[in-house]
């Protein structure tokens, strides 16, 4: 009886083979996304009820935290006030929001201590200012780090189309969470290790077009993120990839169904530190996210584009069109860096300079004094040389003429080249020296707008 049942089955199955495969491709998918579903579950609803964070061999100790003067990172210090810590070190580049956010957490809890250091990430790639972070968490024992500070892109666009707007999400995004990361391990394994928390995102867990380098730096934060935490085996560190949050960087005001609000994320978020080294952050996302699992990602990211560019209909909406110059809304501009109306020419020639002192100053390809002055320069460097070929033919006609017609055409082309030398050389060096002070008034009255602290 049972053979013949099995016989039966076998030749339905070899009649139906082909079925097998799209068949077993479907129960694969719907159990990883049933498992993601269970552990986000267990994670955000059930483990809460037996576990909770051990934070009081931080309390002792002080919490630096980056990007605390706004959004997810100053949720997050509210949070951990709430648990009981009450040192904490405050990292950021406007001293008026860092003096505000020190006296609201002493005014509310009494016995804080907040100190404060000003910093610009924007800045961490030039290893003589890192230095400065590096110095300073030196004089603390630090326990507990939060890295949340970032800049984002308020419209979809090809990577290369603002070339300066890209170097600025890497160096904020990725040299500046590497900085932070870097300059706290030292202090933190000194006195017994102790947990860093960095804010990534959901968008680095696969390229995303229109968002290439902000989904880029996003998953260096991730990789380098696991490979920290497996290199320190006294120094915990966790991930956080969530999805919209409302804080200024995305411009949501409130929060909704899967864009949560700063407080809501920071709560879940520091319920699951020593449960999970790379999560969303909050139960909303893990729904969200479950899409990844569901879907494989050569359907996903045709299926995921018109919601970026739902997004992009709402950021115009907000800021106006970028490709619409007269528009009186336009107001793209706003937080991104500032045209300096004067810059002073470098006395260097050497073009690797010139191009780390283009970068400094924050200017792009379509907007820069200094960038037109840059190719005018290097155009100028050709020039000269074809001008030596000329005075040296001109040279060479001088020998062979008589000597009384010689002296005019040779004063009249050396005339010419030293007027062309005169005009693209430059300042004198006194002037470059005097410029350098002027160079660094420029520096440190940046705009507020450059980034925004999440």
């Amino acid at each position: 009886m049972f053979s013949h049942f099995f016989s039966l089955i076998l030749h339905e199955l070899n009649r139906n083979c082909l079925l097998l495969i799209p068949l077993s491709y479907i129960i694969y998918r719907l159990t990883r996304t049933f498992l993601a579903l269970l552990e986000a579950f267990l994670i955000y609803f059930v483990a809460p009820l037996f576990h909770t964070p051990n934070l009081d061999i931080y309390v002792n100790r002080w919490t630096a935290v980056s990007g605390g003067t706004d959004g997810i990172g100053k949720a997050y210090i509210f949070e951990l006030a709430k648990l009981g810590l009450r040192k904490f070190i405050l990292i950021g580049r406007s001293e008026i929001k860092l003096n505000a956010v020190k006296e609201e957490i002493e005014s509310k809890y009494k016995n804080s201590c907040v100190e404060t250091i000003l910093f610009d990430f924007n800045n961490a790639i030039y290893p003589e200012y890192a230095d400065k972070l590096r110095r300073e968490f030196s004089q603390f024992n630090i326990g507990f780090a939060l890295n949340s500070v970032g800049v984002g892109r308020e419209f979809l666009e090809r990577f290369g189309d603002r070339p300066e707007a890209d170097r600025q999400l890497f160096r904020v995004n990725a040299f500046g969470a590497v900085e932070f990361i870097s300059a706290v391990l030292p202090s933190m394994e000194r006195y017994g290790g102790g947990q860093i928390v960095v804010l990534s995102s959901s968008q680095g867990f696969r390229p995303i077009p229109l968002l290439a380098a902000y989904s880029a730096t996003k998953s260096f934060v991730s990789f380098i993120s696991e490979a920290v935490d497996r290199e320190y085996s006294t120094i915990s560190v966790q991930c956080l990839t969530p999805a919209l949050v409302a804080t200024n960087m995305t411009y949501y005001k409130s929060g909704s169904l899967f864009v949560v609000t700063p407080e809501k994320f920071a709560k879940q978020a520091i319920g699951t530190l020593g449960l999970v080294k790379m999560t969303s952050g909050c139960f909303n996302h893990e729904i969200q996210l479950l899409i990844r699992h569901l879907f494989p990602w050569s359907l996903l990211k045709y299926l995921v584009m018109p919601i970026y560019w739902h997004h992009q209909r709402r950021m115009i909406k907000l800021h106006g069109n970028i490709n619409s110059n007269n528009s009186s809304k336009t107001k793209f501009n706003s937080n991104t860096p500032q045209r300096i109306s004067k810059i002073p020419t470098p006395t260097t020639t050497n073009i690797g300079e010139e191009m780390d002192a283009l970068v400094a100053y924050g200017s792009d390809s379509e907007n820069s004094d200094y960038g037109d002055e840059l190719r005018q320069r290097r155009r100028s460097k050709s020039g000269g040389r074809d001008n030596e070929v000329k005075q040296k033919e001109i040279d060479t006609r001088m020998d062979d003429s008589d000597d009384d017609g010689s002296k005019a055409p040779r004063q009249h082309a050396t005339a010419d080249i030293d007027s062309s030398d005169t005009e693209f050389d430059g300042p004198a060096r006194e002037d470059g020296e005097d410029s350098e002070d002027e160079n660094e008034d420029i520096m440190e009255q940046e705009d507020e707008g450059m980034y925004r602290d999440m």
